[in-house]
């Protein structure tokens, strides 16, 4: 029997197989958790492009692209966040910008390309009705207020200072008391408003309460001939980390708001934990079990790195053995996690029962603000991403590596206060010291495409032969042969029928594990992200990797 605090849908994981053939620690997604969850949205926002998904909560790529295909807009913090987006599939008619710092020049990129902002900063008001004057945005500009009526949490906790976005202290929102003079003083046209009560609302009445003030505020808006017609609740709507935390349902929150609805608007949410969060559990594994003055302990390769939320604020998710079982939240040994860190606990009181070494565990409704907050600290890595579709689990996102992460800081590692003689080096010995390969020979490299196919949307499977004086397909090599591949597969995508246009490498990064003999032929998969527009022209994200995982990579291309 399914525990009743358990998600229906990782019952069903072969959490041992998952460890073995893709290792662990592992992110999981379920698609069809996310999708379930974005229809159950629906019934209050009426449509899922006005569910604004909020990049914060977990920028995973896989997560923005999953929800994107489900038409779901986004709720973006910067430029990063909304370049993200757009490569996902997410178009700028859906986005939202909104930001407690909100940089002029991203408002007007949003605008000018039709998407919204949220402004709670007069200042920054002020400065965008002067370019407004000069020039007509197809874009939207929404009012972030605070309200003076709101409800607590009705469950204390000692987070909640850290999430109150709506309280009257707080430095979101135009306090309401002062709207009608700002919308005096501005003559910008405002076509929304967004109010957020908070994270991790644990009662209805607080998103009731919230409704009922934007209702007023967009009266006196109206009144002062502003159109009106979006109303943004927010997000904020919280789940259960425990058998014991009582949150109401997503169909519990519709039920609550849906009768206050007024006709005459268009009604947007953000959901963060209440979308995502049950949608996404981290496989991880036990690698030793310790006794300490009559403790075991059970150290697994995962925690404060990625789960800071679990030991900082000390939200302990619901954690699963191997055999499906839920680990107790009582008892007299602890699950920890690998860090030099007292507090780097997951469960501080449980039951190990019959866990040993080497088993697998997972951790449960993990896909909000985990991830997000992630770090590397002791020199720990982001695991990779799986997409779970019904029985079947894809790899769709490669673990990071250590040199990744290191090489790709841009570091000077000559940088030094050292002021010697400089030494020239003889030419001749440079010459003895060069590769002639990379001198000469590279000249020689010659390959051809043998075979390329669309398996899917935007995704191409490519057979290559190549033949080197080196013997093998060198990293110099191998660039030029993804790169073309990956101008095949984008021009192919944009429905091209020759080479009529420039395409150019923005960002390229490799990783070579093995030598990849030029006696085989190559074969590898190109992927692409949906093509974004924007001032400098097209841009895609591209990823590349041959089919013995040897050789891999990401691209950044713009035509």
């Amino acid at each position: 029997m399914m525990h009743p605090g358990r998600s229906p849908w990782h019952g069903s994981l072969n959490i041992r197989q998952l460890q073995k053939y893709i290792g662990s620690p592992l992110w999981i997604v379920s698609g069809e958790e996310l999708a379930e969850r974005v229809q159950a949205f629906t019934k209050f926002t009426g449509h899922p492009s006005r569910i604004l998904y909020p990049i914060k909560a977990n920028p995973a790529p896989v997560v923005v692209q999953r929800l994107a295909a489900l038409g779901c807009g986004a709720d973006c913090a910067n430029g990063s966040e909304i370049r993200l987006a757009l490569l996902a599939g997410v178009p700028m008619a859906h986005i939202a910008y909104n930001s407690p710092l909100q940089e002029v020049s991203t408002c007007l990129r949003v605008l000018r390309a039709g998407g919204t902002v949220v402004l709670d900063d007069p200042s920054v008001i002020a400065e965008l009705q002067v370019h407004a004057r000069r020039d007509r945005f197809p874009g939207k500009v929404w009012l972030r207020i605070n309200p003076l009526e709101r409800r607590d949490y009705a469950t204390a906790a000692g987070s909640q200072e850290l999430m109150s976005h709506g309280s009257s202290s707080s430095k979101f929102g135009i306090p309401v008391e002062r709207l009608e003079q700002v919308l005096k003083d501005h003559d910008l046209t405002i076509s929304g408003l967004h109010l957020h009560v908070g994270t991790q609302m644990d009662h209805t009445e607080a998103f009731r309460v919230a409704l009922k003030a934007l209702y007023e505020a967009a009266g006196q808006a109206i009144a002062l001939g502003h159109p009106v017609e979006s109303l943004d609740i927010g997000g904020g709507l919280g789940i259960p980390f425990s058998d014991e935390a009582r949150f109401p349902s997503i169909g519990e929150w519709c039920d609550a708001l849906s009768p206050m609805k007024d006709d005459r608007f268009q009604h947007y949410a953000e959901p963060g934990h209440a979308l995502v969060g049950p949608a996404v559990g981290l496989l991880s594994t036990v690698r030793s079990i310790k006794d300490s003055r009559g403790r075991r302990w059970a150290v697994c390769d995962v925690g404060t790195d990625q789960l800071a939320k679990v030991t900082l604020l000390h939200w302990p998710h619901r954690v699963f053995g191997p055999d499906g079982e839920q680990l107790p939240s009582t008892g007299d040994d602890a699950l920890a996690g690998p860090l030099c860190f007292a507090g780097d606990t997951l469960l501080p009181h449980t039951d190990l029962g019959d866990i040993r070494a080497g088993d697998p565990i997972l951790i449960a409704d993990a896909g909000a603000y985990t991830h997000s907050l992630s770090n590397g600290f002791n020199g720990r890595t982001a695991p990779a991403w799986a997409l779970a579709e019904g029985q079947e689990v894809h790899l769709v996102t490669d673990r990071e590596m250590n040199h990744t992460r290191l090489f790709f800081q841009h570091h000077d590692w000559s940088a030094s206060r050292h002021q010697g003689p400089v030494e020239e080096l003889h030419p001749e010995m440079v010459h003895d010291l060069q590769s002639p390969y990379l001198h000469r020979g590279a000249s020689e490299d010659n390959y051809r495409f043998t075979r390329v196919e669309r398996t899917a949307p935007r995704k191409y499977g490519f057979r290559a032969s190549a033949s080197s004086p080196a013997g093998f397909v060198s990293m110099p090599f191998a660039t030029r042969i993804m790169g073309d591949a990956a101008i095949v597969a984008l021009l192919h995508e944009l429905g091209r029928q020759t080479k009529d246009t420039a395409v150019w490498g923005e960002r390229l990064e490799l990783e070579y594990f093995a030598m990849i003999p030029t006696s085989d032929d190559l074969a590898f998969d190109v992927m692409l992200s949906h093509v974004v527009q924007d001032r400098q022209g097209l841009m895609a994200a591209v990823t590349f990797a041959t089919t013995c995982r040897k050789l891999r990579g990401s691209l950044m291309v713009r035509c």
